[in-house]
């Protein structure tokens, strides 16, 4: 028996079986070296026959690391995803159960709303009473409240399922294939105003700045016309020319005349004065000749000898009206004297009426995040003018700012202003903007404006044909109303408001069916509370309001068709819903009928339905995939742990008759030295 001590040395412990021994006697140790073998060659084969009884008793060729480590970590591992493939399927198998209870209790909304329906329609029919008719009203509101009920009382393990508070995204590209504008399921919208803290625009802004314009006035006189003309001849007329500078070439010829008989030529206005008098009747005949006859004279009175007359243009350009003496085919100004004053110029007392703007400060923009400004700018609307400006961001792909949900509005796509620089994003979309209008320019540093292509404008708007090009400070927004007028009026305002889709509300649940956190399937309920079915505005209105007793709740119920709402006229419809109206979801004026709101609520509640089954299918392919899963990966893990049972079985007949030869050789190895030491004995 050799063992090593504490200080490192090997001892030989032996048994003393007779006589005596002392100190510095002198002792010869010997080993039986065959008896040794055969001790060693038994306790292999010992060990061995252990190991094979271990495998054939557990089927298993690997039970520990020391059988195989790479195959141990292999198949450890395959066993912990094992076990978690099976709490994946209990998940996903509790998930359709909850998503089960869903689908039956908006199943038996949907059977309440029908009958709900049936009643209505029964109410709605003459042949009933208003006492009959209240007697429907209480089966409605029963059933009503047994909507609102399952909705309040549907459970999984505690988790109320129909009342969903969390807002479901649309996702965008799942719906724009094959549709146009307006998208069908932006059809309840809802527009609030807002403002713009980057742009510096309130919910309201005015024009300011305008001035109107002036219409020109001059006069002529006719004192001594008759005089003068009589001492000529008496057929000829005397020629007015009445021209327009403003409109380069356009005049108009008029021929004061006793023989108004005569073809003074083409384009020529005859003005009769056969029957005049007095130079006062010359003069009232011109004036109201020109008033009935001219494009250029807005209107012509006689006072005395004096014509007055005013442009028909309250602008400068157009200001320029005057009388002449030019020769005119055969029409000439007698000889001589001066009896109507010519030629009258005109004294430019008239001014151009200068538009009404808005200027929108664009300076902020250089210390604003670009993504944030677009990010706050899209889903809203800039109105003016009549006109509506809707802006979206077509990078935007799971968004609803990305397209455009507002009607008979343009779209004004954000999307290249992405990767613009800060100090450049003012001009980029100041620019932008302008591609979409004719009624807006660009404020310059400089003070000048211009288009987007950097035509210097004058304070009219028009280009001057020169050219600048400088830092963007404001984007100038023009009335179209004229002059002053602009100011300040409620009807040239411009308009800033966000655009609301009406929420879809949803409970959200996490179905962990994966190892990872943020690769668990979230499923979504719909919420089927009253508002969300018949869709009106949440928490506004009560069941009692559904009164079928009421014609007009009646009709809100059951829609009108197109044909009766399209023959009354506005303030019909204006007065009918004043009646009628539950909230901005119900029909606009201009609107040809309406859905009837249970229509819409088994609409709603169908596409709920079909939505729930969904993602009830999509658990059940879920919980076959894992099952799948669990059924390779065990076959996988077996294949690797698992023991062949006949190799088994073989290796332990083979170890059990070593271990038996080498207790037979073991024994006779004892044997052995027992007849040595009687020998020696």
């Amino acid at each position: 028996n050799v063992q090593k001590d504490k200080g490192g040395k090997y001892l030989h412990y032996g048994k003393l079986r007779s006589g005596s021994i002392k100190v510095d006697d002198m002792v010869c140790a010997s080993i039986d070296v065959e008896r040794r073998k055969a001790i060693m060659r038994a306790h292999s084969a010992t060990h061995l026959l252990q190991k094979a009884l271990q495998k054939a008793a557990t089927g298993q060729k690997i039970v520990g690391a020391g059988d195989g480590a790479s195959e141990y970590s292999i198949s450890e591992k395959l066993r912990v995803r094992i076990r978690a493939l099976d709490q994946d399927s209990e998940n996903v198998q509790n998930g359709a159960s909850m998503l089960r209870i869903a689908a039956g209790a908006i199943q038996s909304q949907l059977d309440a709303l029908r009958e709900i329906k049936r009643k209505v329609i029964d109410a709605n029919n003459d042949s009933n009473n208003d006492v009959d008719r209240q007697t429907i009203q209480k089966e409605v509101a029963a059933r009503f409240n047994l909507i609102a009920d399952i909705a309040g009382t549907t459970t999984y393990n505690g988790k109320y399922l129909l009342i969903g508070e969390e807002v479901e995204d649309v996702n965008i590209t799942d719906h724009l294939s094959g549709l146009s504008e307006p998208y069908p399921f932006f059809s309840e919208t809802l527009v609030q105003e807002d403002s713009n803290a980057a742009l510096g625009l309130k919910s309201v802004e005015y024009f300011d700045h305008g001035a109107g314009g002036a219409h020109n006035k001059i006069s002529t006189s006719t004192n001594g016309f008759l005089s003068g003309i009589k001492t000529y001849h008496n057929n000829w007329a005397a020629t007015l020319i009445v021209h327009d500078p403003s409109n380069t070439g356009r005049s108009e010829v008029y021929a004061a005349t006793r023989s108004p008989w005569v073809n003074y030529g083409g384009g020529v206005h005859v003005i009769d004065i056969s029957s005049c008098n007095t130079d006062e009747d010359v003069a009232a005949a011109v004036a109201a000749g020109l008033s009935s006859m001219s494009h250029i004279v807005k209107d012509a009175t006689s006072s005395g000898t004096t014509i007055n007359m005013t442009s028909v243009a309250g602008n400068s350009g157009a200001n320029d009206i005057y009388f002449t003496s030019e020769q005119v085919g055969n029409l000439y100004w007698w000889p001589g004297g001066d009896p109507i004053n010519v030629p009258i110029g005109n004294a430019k007392s008239g001014t151009d009426p200068i538009p009404a703007y808005h200027d929108i400060d664009l300076t902020k923009l250089a210390s604003t995040s670009v993504d944030d400004f677009i990010s706050e700018l899209a889903g809203h609307t800039i109105s003016y003018n009549g006109n509506k400006y809707e802006f979206i961001d077509t990078s935007a792909e799971f968004s609803t700012d990305g397209v455009k949900k507002t009607q008979n509005s343009v779209g004004v796509d954000l999307k290249s202003l992405h990767g613009v620089s800060k100090d450049d994003v003012a001009e980029k979309f100041a620019k932008l903007f302008m591609s979409y209008t004719n009624d807006s320019a660009m404020v310059l540093d400089s003070g000048n404006v211009t288009d987007k292509d950097g035509n210097v404008l004058d304070k009219y708007a028009r280009k001057t044909g020169a050219t600048e090009f400088g830092k963007i400070k404001a984007l100038r927004l023009y009335s179209n109303a004229n002059g002053a007028e602009g100011n300040n009026s409620s009807e040239n305002t411009i308009n800033y408001d966000e655009i609301f889709v009406r929420p879809y509300q949803v409970t959200k649940v996490i179905i962990q069916d994966t190892d990872t956190a943020g690769r668990a399937v979230q499923i979504a309920i719909p919420r089927t509370t009253m508002d969300h079915i018949l869709g009106v505005l949440p928490e506004k209105h009560s069941i009692e309001e559904f009164d079928v007793t009421k014609k007009e709740m009646r009709e809100q119920l059951l829609g009108r068709e197109k044909t009766y709402w399209s023959t009354l006229s506005r303030e019909e419809r204006l007065e009918y819903l004043k009646k009628t109206r539950v909230d901005d979801s119900s029909p606009d004026v201009a609107e040809d009928g309406w859905t009837g709101m249970l229509d819409h609520g088994v609409e709603y509640l169908l596409k709920s339905l079909s939505y729930v089954g969904s993602q009830i299918n999509r658990l059940e392919n879920s919980e076959n995939n894992i099952a799948t899963e669990i059924d390779t990966t065990t076959n996988v893990e077996s294949t690797i742990r698992d023991a062949d049972m006949a190799q088994t079985a073989t290796e332990y007949a083979k170890f059990s008759v070593l271990t038996q030869s080498g207790q037979a050789m073991l024994a006779q190895a004892n044997q052995n030295q027992s007849g040595v030491l009687s020998l020696l004995s």
